[in-house]
């Protein structure tokens, strides 16, 4: 995981500033808990400088042009892996940059696969999900945070 967006002037990053608040159903119970604080995504309103005049600056640039951008990062899955089941406080834009036919992506138990053909995708994470990578190639992908008004129970 990589920040492509910081809050102005930041120097370090927390654990909970790479990922933020999500809520899982950890257990056989299906009580639903959060995990990590609630960051408000508007925060991270400032470009990481140590990627000024790169390909994710521009990708960044023509999206704060359409969309309110927070927390933008990124994304790495590894291969014959997958992430929890959980959901979000805000809905995400995907841009594959590397994948496979593997690799799912699955919202509220509907399966897609979001190819690397250069598309922008909206996926509204606020609902369950996880991301599987089950091919043989890692998963890549820019995923930035839309600062909306947040869930916040």
């Amino acid at each position: 995981m990589f920040s492509l967006t910081q809050r102005p002037g930041q120097k370090e990053w927390t654990e909970n500033d790479l990922s933020g608040r999500y809520w899982i159903r950890g257990d056989k119970h299906y009580k639903e808990e959060p995990r990590e604080k609630l960051i408000e995504e508007k925060q991270f309103s400032e470009f990481n400088p140590k990627l000024k005049g790169t390909y994710f600056e521009e990708v960044y640039s023509e999206l704060i042009k359409r969309f309110p951008i927070g927390r933008m990062r990124i994304l790495s899955k590894g291969i014959y892996n997958c992430n929890s089941w959980h959901r979000d406080p805000e809905p995400r834009i995907h841009i594959p940059i590397e994948t496979n036919p593997g690799s799912l992506f699955i919202v509220n138990h509907h399966l897609t696969h979001l190819p690397a053909d250069g598309s922008v995708y909206f996926t509204d994470t606020r609902g369950y999900h996880t991301a599987i990578n089950g091919g043989e190639v890692t998963r890549t992908h820019i995923v930035a945070a839309l600062a909306y008004e947040q869930i916040k129970n």
